[in-house]
């Protein structure tokens, strides 16, 4: 038996991920602000705006259906075995709603990046087409994943073997999902400067983007190194790298918005017409 206990687990989980929830807060709070000061066409506005509110929405039920798992299994369970008991029911509809949470925010947020990068690449399908797989194949396996714990009716954790084979296989493909795209959206926006313009903020636009696929990918890195370490304190990993997805994409808006960086307006918002495969439209402040 772990020597930190799934009780335990819940708790320190419960710890961070109020720390990073309170960080998410404040982003998505000035990303409401910046956008509404936006110079942005109101349809890119309003996606950006959708997309956030999307974040903060799946991160508000998380953090309140973890809080009241702790309150029923401290507090209301009296049964046999204590609060761990009341943890390891995997199929409690708690425990399996936080986890359907989870794979709703990772879609999302992959599919924002293949969309980043189809636009960054001039609205090539062959760019969705090159990474579609892996993010169908994630989703594909959440979804299994989610199916299985809500129908699984028996006591264990998220390392339970019959989920094993779907979330690793779904952590794998996230992350290099995440590598490729990132990456390759990096080295298109630095290829921009063939065109002439100012290299610092091409080095800045690399640097958003760069920076905020790296605090996902680390995030999710970490959860996949201590889930197969097949110790509990996945959960507090998971919860964590829950709330980072929607503090990277806070402040991404933030920091095109004030001008720390260089706006790719099409490539973290656009909705507007097709783009030419040669040039990407960047506009400096």
């Amino acid at each position: 038996m772990p020597t930190f206990s799934i009780a335990e687990a819940h708790i320190v989980a419960l710890f961070l991920q109020s720390i990073f929830y309170g960080i998410f807060l404040i982003t998505f709070a000035q990303s409401l602000l910046v956008l509404r000061r936006s110079r942005r066409t109101f349809r890119q506005r309003r996606c950006s705006f959708i997309i956030a509110l999307l974040f903060f929405i799946f991160g508000t039920l998380d953090i309140a259906f973890l809080l009241r798992q702790v309150v029923d299994a401290f507090i209301y369970y009296t049964g046999p075995g204590g609060a761990n008991v009341r943890f390891e029911d995997i199929s409690d509809w708690g425990n399996a709603m936080r986890t359907v949470f989870y794979c709703i925010e990772t879609s999302l947020a992959d599919g924002l990046l293949i969309y980043r990068c189809w636009i960054v690449y001039g609205r090539r399908w062959t760019i969705v087409a090159g990474l579609s797989p892996l993010w169908i194949a994630c989703t594909v396996c959440e979804v299994i994943a989610s199916y299985t714990e809500f129908t699984l009716n028996q006591r264990a954790s998220l390392s339970a073997k019959e989920l094993q084979p779907f979330i690793t296989t779904a952590l794998t493909t996230t992350l290099a999902l995440n590598l490729i795209a990132t990456s390759m959206i990096a080295w298109r926006i630095r290829s921009i400067r063939s065109f002439g313009e100012s290299a610092d903020a091409i080095n800045h636009a690399v640097r958003v983007i760069v920076e905020s696929g790296a605090m996902y990918s680390i995030s999710v890195l970490v959860f996949f190194i201590v889930y197969l370490a097949g110790s509990n304190g996945l959960y507090a990993a998971s919860d964590c790298a829950f709330q980072i997805i929607g503090i990277a994409f806070n402040l991404i808006i933030i920091r095109v918005e004030r001008g720390q960086t260089a706006e790719a307006t099409s490539t973290m918002f656009s909705s507007q017409g097709d783009l030419g495969r040669g040039t990407l439209p960047f506009h400096f402040r």
